[in-house]
Parts: structure tokens; C-alpha cells; sequence
């Protein structure tokens, strides 16, 4: 009687049980699943994650995601990528070790730049807290100041002036100081004006009449006392007089090669008044056209978001990887995530926390005119990949006809296996539509590429701090939109511009982030760097002599003090230790008969 009780309650409590599993991996464990993916997809994202649906099966270790959104970190409203169907084969016996192995993922059906319903930013505090910044954020706080100022300097601001005019006069007062011959002249006098205090001082320590009277008369007493000097030797007369000499005519010396000096240095003035043309060109924004070819300048801003875009990815990369330490079979990974670090010790070899194996990326077979067409794989993507030590690998073809890119080619690698951080990119995109490029946008002057067919190279590599990438962007069927206020300029620039429908544009950065060499070259900016000296030489020209005169009317009060002071140094300074000498030198050869005698200090 009592198996006949146990049996039916064993068999009610399985059938619960069982139930209790099918309700909890039916309606409960998928939405866990799909919270905890949507949380942690958000902070590698750096903006939200939402995922329409989510299905598991456990025991055959599937995983199926639907209508995935990656919202854009700088645009709340609309997604990087919309991924229509996500596929992952799961292996089960890990999970029971807490760690996630994805031997397999199929991702399909991607589109990009799509609307989201809902704003993409964070607005959890805690998210914010998390989150850290993005190079892209920090590089406007002064990264890139080394070379911000060189890329941005357009040459082409301000180019109106020349035709409107401007009061030379009260803006040139503003900036005085940075001229070279300004400085120049000044230095000279500061200079004489610090010599001028110690020349009058040793002037006063010229022997007086009453001494030289009382020098005269000792020099011929044939028992002459002798003078004791402190810290010195005792000296005879004499001795004393061809000190008083020596001493003399060496200060006279330094003082003429001082007047013949600054007479020499204000001469050059006249050579530093053609290097100040170009410094007042550069502070009133005027072109500099000593330059041959101007591509830094007319695509600084470019080059900048360039630049961002590369070390936004390269520190993504290395936010999201820890940094690992080798040691023999062992290694020590530090991870910093949701503002803690974690230190994990493991065998080289193991399976880390998470590796999701193989992602194959396959889109572009439905009628979507925004679905991009791509083809490519990603293998190795680890939690720990120094103790996988495989490095991660990503290669896919595209093509996105709304967009107009042909074949699109990226390879890169990841390789943080090791201490020092390792990155590797290649792209190449044979043809995509350019449209509306700006070459620079200034108040008076608009230049756009309006459209053009544009091919890219780019290839670069970082390693820890340092970076090398070089790029070409060939350009064919360009055409124009060029606008200013002043007809003069829009037609000149029009000219300059006349027949140039292809050209490269070639682009190399180099070093650390705190020293880099950055060059580039193109055929516009030599295009226009040629123009600016035979469409404007006329105004150019007229503008140049204006600039010289108004900095030669700059000169006179400076150059009127140091003449005050190199007269007061010729007429009064060197006199004085010329008539001291007229009278000591006869003393030394001659007699007290034949000494004229002095009345008056020599000065």
C-alpha cells in the first residue's frame, strides 16, 4: 500500500518538476538571457543594445536572436547596425564551469544607419559610471594638440580680405610683439640699457683729478711708499699706473666693439622686415603662398575625424581586452570592467571565460535596398586571450549599394596575447560615390568636392603607444562647387581649379600619441598652393607692401630710444675713458715736467 502511495506522488512531483523547467526555460530563462546580453552588449557597444527576441534550446545548444540593434553612441536616434537574425551553436558542458563557449555564429540580414524608436544613449547614472571614455571623447581635450593647430590652419581663411581690404594699421598694433624685428630691436635695447648702467658705473671708478695729481707725484719721489692693497700684492707706483691703464683700455675696447656691434645688429633689422610679411599673413589669416603643396590644411578637419575614428577603434579594442602577463605555462590576466579589476590566474591553453569560436557574416539576400552585402568571418574572439594565445582574426568582403561601395575589403588583427598591445588594419574599397566632401568652409570662401568616384587604401598597425598608418584616396570625375562673397575670388578659384577632375590624396601618420609626424600630399593641394601665387600675385603683392610699410612706421620709436643711448655711449661714455687715458699714458713714460697738469675730472 505504501510503494502504491510513493509511486504517484513521485510521479506527480516529476511531471512538476518538469513542468516547472519547461515554464522557467519557456517564459523565464530566455528573458534573463536576453537582459544580461542587452546589458553587456550596451557596454561594449557604448550605447544601448536591443534585441526583439530571444530563443534558446538547451540541449541541442541553440541560441537565436531576432531584429538586433546596435544604437549609435553619437546619434541616439539612429543604429549603427541592425542585424535581422542572429544564429549560435552553443557547447552545454561549459556552461556548468560558468564559462560561455560559442563554437559557431551565423549573423545575417544587416543594415545600417537605420531609426531606432528609442533614444540610444544611457540615461542610468550607473551606465554613465561604467562606461569609460572613448578616445574619440578625449581627443578633443588636447590629444592631438601637437598637430591640431597644422591641420586646421587653412590657408584659404580669410582670403576675402584681399578683396574687401582691411585697416592694417589697428591690427597690426595687436600682434607687435611677435614680429621679428620688433623683438629684435628690442632685445638691442634692453640689452643697451642693462650695458649703459654698468659702463656708468665703471665710468665713476675712473681715478678722479685729486688721484691722478697724487699717482703723479708718488711715480717720481725716488723714495716711494708703498700702498697695501687688500687681498693683493703690494704694488709701486708704477705697477699701479699700468694697471690703471690695462684696465682702461680694455673697457675702451669692449665699449667700441659694443657701439660697432649694435650698429651691426641694427642693420639686419632690414632682413627680419621680410620674415615679419609672413607672420602677419598668418595672424590675419592671410595665405602663406611660400607653401607648395597645402593638403595638411585644406583637409585638417578630415584628417582629425580620421584620426579619432582609428583610435576610437583601437582603444575599443583594448578596453574590451585585458592586458595579460606570461609567465612560464601560467598566465595572469587583468580585466578592468564595471569600474573594478579583476585579476584571473590560469594554464596557458585553457578555455577562458568566453570564446566565441567562429562568427560567419553573411547579408544581402533579401530585396532590402538598405541591407549591406556581406561576406566574412571572425574566429577567436576571447575574454582571455592570453590564455587562448590566439589572436583575434576578422575578414569580410561587402558591398552596400545604397551607399554606392564596391567591394569593400577589411582584414584585421587583433593581437593582445601578449604584454604590449597589438592591432593590425587593412582596407581597400576599389569605388564608392563621393558627395558633398568639404575642402574647406570658411566665411569667404566655400570649396565642396559636389561628387566624385573615389577609391581608399589604408593600411596600419599599432603597438602599444605608437602608431603607423598611411592611406591613398584616388579621386576621378570630380566636379566642383565653389562659393564665395567676392566674385573676383570665386572666379579665380574656379580657374585654379579648371581641369583637375583626378587626383590622389596621400596621407601617412607616425609615432607615439604624444609625438606624432603627420604628412600628406595631393594634387589639389599643389593644385592650389600653385594658384595662389599666379591667380593673387597682384593683390598678394600689394598686400606685401603695405604689411612692410606699416612695420617699418612700427620701428622709429624703438629704434630713436636706442639711438638716445648709443649717442650718450659715444659722446660721453667712450670720451671719458679716452681722456683718462690722455693723461695716465704720458705718466707712464714721461716726467712730471713734461705731465701737462689736469684741472678737471675727465669725464
Amino acid at each position: 500500500m505504501l510503494n502504491a502511495h510513493i509511486r504517484p506522488r513521485g510521479v506527480l512531483f516529476f511531471i512538476v518538476g518538469l513542468l516547472s523547467c519547461y515554464v522557467y526555460g519557456r517564459f523565464v530563462f530566455d528573458a534573463q538571457v536576453k537582459f544580461w546580453l542587452e546589458k553587456e552588449l550596451s557596454l561594449l557597444n557604448g550605447a544601448r543594445v536591443t534585441i526583439g527576441e530571444l530563443n534558446t534550446n538547451l540541449l541541442r545548444g541553440e541560441l537565436l536572436l531576432t531584429n538586433v540593434e546596435f544604437g549609435n553612441p553619437i546619434s541616439p536616434m539612429r543604429n549603427t547596425f541592425e542585424v535581422g537574425q542572429i544564429n549560435a551553436q552553443i557547447n552545454v558542458s561549459p556552461l556548468f564551469r560558468k564559462k560561455l563557449h560559442i563554437s559557431n555564429m551565423n549573423v545575417e540580414k544587416i543594415r545600417h544607419w537605420t531609426q531606432r524608436q528609442t533614444p540610444g544613449t544611457f540615461d542610468d547614472q550607473d551606465f554613465n559610471r561604467i562606461l569609460p571614455a572613448a578616445l574619440m571623447d578625449r581627443a578633443s581635450t588636447g590629444i592631438y594638440s601637437g598637430i591640431r593647430n597644422e591641420l586646421t590652419d587653412n590657408p584659404l581663411r580669410h582670403l576675402g580680405q584681399l578683396g574687401s581690404g582691411f585697416t592694417l594699421p589697428s591690427r597690426l598694433g595687436k600682434f607687435a610683439d611677435k614680429l621679428s624685428s620688433v623683438k629684435h630691436l628690442k632685445k638691442i635695447l634692453s640689452e643697451l640699457s642693462e650695458q649703459e648702467l654698468v659702463w656708468e658705473k665703471k665710468k665713476t671708478e675712473l681715478p678722479s683729478p685729486a688721484a691722478v695729481e697724487g699717482l703723479k707725484t708718488r711715480l717720481f719721489k725716488t723714495d716711494s711708499r708703498r700702498k697695501m692693497l687688500s687681498a693683493q700684492p703690494e704694488l709701486t707706483p708704477r705697477e699701479e699706473l699700468s694697471n690703471h691703464i690695462l684696465n682702461i683700455k680694455l673697457n675702451l675696447n669692449q665699449l667700441q666693439q659694443l657701439s660697432q656691434n649694435v650698429e651691426t645688429e641694427m642693420k639686419s633689422t632690414d632682413h627680419l622686415l621680410q620674415k615679419d610679411i609672413s607672420v602677419v599673413r598668418r595672424e590675419l589669416g592671410i595665405p602663406d603662398t611660400q607653401h607648395s603643396d597645402i593638403t595638411n590644411m585644406i583637409f585638417g578637419p578630415s584628417w582629425l575625424g580620421l584620426l579619432e575614428k582609428l583610435s576610437y577603434w583601437i582603444d575599443f579594442s583594448r578596453q574590451q581586452s585585458p592586458v595579460g602577463i606570461i609567465a612560464d605555462s601560467y598566465g595572469m590576466t587583468v580585466m578592468s570592467r564595471k569600474g573594478q579589476r579583476s585579476v584571473h590566474f590560469g594554464k596557458v591553453g585553457a578555455l577562458p571565460s568566453f570564446l566565441l569560436s567562429h562568427v560567419t557574416f553573411t547579408s544581402g539576400n533579401s530585396a532590402q535596398p538598405d541591407e549591406i552585402t556581406i561576406n566574412g568571418t571572425c574566429d577567436n574572439l576571447s575574454s582571455d586571450p592570453v590564455l587562448l594565445r590566439l589572436p583575434t582574426h576578422l575578414s569580410f568582403k561587402a558591398d552596400y549599394p545604397e551607399k554606392g561601395f564596391r567591394n569593400l575589403v577589411i582584414n584585421a588583427v587583433i593581437d593582445h596575447t601578449g604584454e604590449v598591445p597589438k592591432e593590425t588594419l587593412n582596407v581597400s574599397i576599389d569605388a564608392f560615390k563621393l558627395t558633398e566632401w568639404p575642402v574647406t568652409q570658411t566665411p569667404d570662401v566655400q570649396i565642396t568636392i559636389a561628387k566624385a568616384l573615389a577609391g581608399l587604401e589604408l593600411t596600419g598597425k599599432s603597438e602599444g603607444n605608437k602608431i603607423d598608418f598611411q592611406w591613398n584616396i584616388s579621386l576621378a570625375d570630380t566636379e566642383y562647387e565653389i562659393r564665395s562673397r567676392f566674385r573676383q575670388i570665386e572666379q579665380s578659384l574656379g580657374n585654379m581649379l579648371a581641369g583637375l577632375y583626378s587626383f590622389d590624396v596621400q596621407g601617412a601618420i607616425r609615432g607615439g600619441m604624444d609625438s606624432l609626424q603627420f604628412e600628406s600630399q595631393s594634387g589639389l593641394g599643389k593644385r592650389l598652393a600653385e594658384g595662389l601665387k599666379t591667380e593673387f600675385r597682384h593683390e598678394f603683392g600689394a598686400l606685401d607692401d603695405a604689411i612692410l610699410q606699416e612695420t617699418k612706421n612700427l620701428l622709429p620709436p624703438i629704434q630713436e630710444s636706442i639711438a638716445v643711448r648709443l649717442r650718450k655711449l659715444r659722446e660721453e661714455t667712450i670720451p671719458a675713458f679716452e681722456n683718462t687715458l690722455k693723461v695716465l699714458i704720458p705718466l707712464e713714460t714721461g716726467s712730471p715736467a713734461t705731465v701737462p697738469q689736469t684741472s678737471s675730472h675727465p669725464s
